[in-house]
């Protein structure tokens, strides 16, 4: 029965090799074991991979299908192509880079130790990427980011504009690039992730002294205002350490800005110096010229 058993076994899982024959019972018994152990670890890994790929598959597909049925919808409407697109194409990126708030009811239901340990969990990259909280407080970062709110910007979208007031909130760059423009006159500098901008008006109540324009998809997490006065009043040290490395960032934007016009200066120097040689070196007159003119001056 054992020869038997081993025969069966071994057909299942793959054959036998050729050349091996169980010449004893405990030879067959242990060959039918190890073949079954085998059969067993494949089973297992095969599952867990075809699992894995399944739920990534299911993450994509749920994506899919709620844009099939924007896609229906829109058409539904009658809504202009270009229109649609725009659409599409940010709620495709919304959908792919979101950062649900849902937890939020969660995290007001912790005690506060716990709290901490969350929230560091689930915004880690948020302690990593911004300056800002790696200056300040464990908590008090964590009471600025149980506060803030996300925000997605489309290409070409204005976030504040110049001259208006009031200060609208405070935000911090996650992903993408901003245009800073001041008076029209064309972009004076770019932010990018772990940056963030808007903090002047909310100090000061000033109007807003740039225009923030979005260069591709931003995805912005923003302190309004509200929230803002209330973080300030706790923790004033918030405000302390945004002036200081604003103030930096102006400073090294400023010598950016003078090397550049250094830059320029020197090529249109480099420019007249090429432009008046090629006059002064102009081609030279031989003897035979000086015979010719000589001549008919005389």
């Amino acid at each position: 029965y054992s020869f038997c058993y081993f025969w069966a076994v071994t057909s299942i899982a793959g054959g036998a090799p050729v050349h091996f024959h169980p010449t004893s019972t405990a030879e067959a018994v242990y060959n039918c074991a190890v073949a079954l152990i085998g059969v067993f670890a494949n089973a297992a890994v095969i599952g867990s991979a075809s699992s894995a790929f399944s739920n990534m598959d299911a993450a994509s597909a749920k994506i899919r299908q709620r844009l099939e049925r924007l896609k229906a919808f829109l058409q539904s409407k009658r809504t202009p192509p270009s229109v649609s697109r725009q659409v599409l194409s940010y709620a495709e990126y919304a959908w792919k880079h979101s950062r649900s708030n849902d937890e939020a009811w969660l995290l007001q239901e912790l005690p506060s130790a716990l709290r901490l340990q969350v929230v560091i969990a689930l915004q880690r990259r948020l302690f990593t990427q911004i300056e800002l909280f790696r200056l300040l407080p464990t908590t008090t970062v964590c009471t600025i980011i149980c506060h803030m709110r996300s925000l997605i910007v489309l290409p070409g979208e204005r976030i504040l504009e110049q001259g208006a007031g009031g200060g609208y909130g405070l935000f911090f760059i996650i992903e993408g690039s901003v245009s800073v423009i001041v008076d029209g006159t064309g972009v004076v500098a770019t932010l990018q992730q772990g940056d963030f901008f808007g903090e002047r008006s909310l100090i000061d109540g000033s109007q807003t002294n740039a225009t923030v324009e979005a260069v591709d998809y931003v995805n912005l997490m923003v302190l309004y205002r509200s929230e803002f006065d209330a973080v300030s009043r706790s923790h004033p040290e918030v405000q302390i350490v945004i002036t200081r490395l604003k103030a930096r960032q102006l400073a090294e934007q400023e010598a950016e800005r003078q090397r550049k016009r250094e830059l320029e200066r020197e090529r249109d120097r480099s420019s007249v110096s090429r432009r008046f040689g090629s006059h002064t070196n102009g081609p030279a007159t031989t003897d035979d010229d000086d015979g010719r003119w000589g001549g008919l001056l005389a």
